[in-house]
């Protein structure tokens, strides 16, 4: 996975993102799936685009697909803009693997399109919203895969 930040000049965007996340709630989970709870994309975007918009910053999140060997690769650059300056974060990953109920291509990308526009709207913004670390995920996995 490919995280990368592009910082220019923002001091008139830092300030307005301050001043937003000075605004942002705690957020609180408000999805379940599988055997975790996490934050959606929607319940994030719901929240904090007012807040942004009040703060005179916009965001833009632009999907595409890129081949990389013979694997389809989804990119999600996300921009946070304000006034003439502007910072980029650009997030890639492999497509999603076909499995039970999720087949068509379509259906693949637009699940790792959503998967990524939430990790990088909340990383860019700086939102934490899971209620477990990946380390204890992990752990959960493989316990149960050893159960199986």
């Amino acid at each position: 996975m490919d995280d990368e930040v592009k910082i220019q000049p923002t001091s008139k965007l830092s300030k307005a993102l301050a001043a937003a996340q000075a605004k942002f709630p705690k957020f609180e989970n408000n999805s379940y799936g599988y055997s975790y709870s996490y934050l959606n994309l929607a319940g994030v975007l719901e929240t904090v685009l007012p807040i942004l918009g009040s703060e005179g910053i916009s965001l833009v999140q632009k999907p595409s697909v890129r081949i990389e060997g013979d694997l389809p690769w989804c990119v999600v650059e996300t921009v946070l803009m304000c006034e003439d300056e502007a910072i980029t974060n650009v997030l890639d990953f492999p497509m999603m693997t076909a499995r039970k109920g999720l087949t068509e291509e379509i259906m693949l990308f637009g699940s790792t399109v959503s998967y990524l526009r939430r990790y990088a709207v909340m990383s860019i913004l700086g939102i934490a919203g899971a209620d477990k670390t990946p380390e204890d995920m992990q752990a959960e996995a493989i316990k149960k895969t050893e159960e199986e």
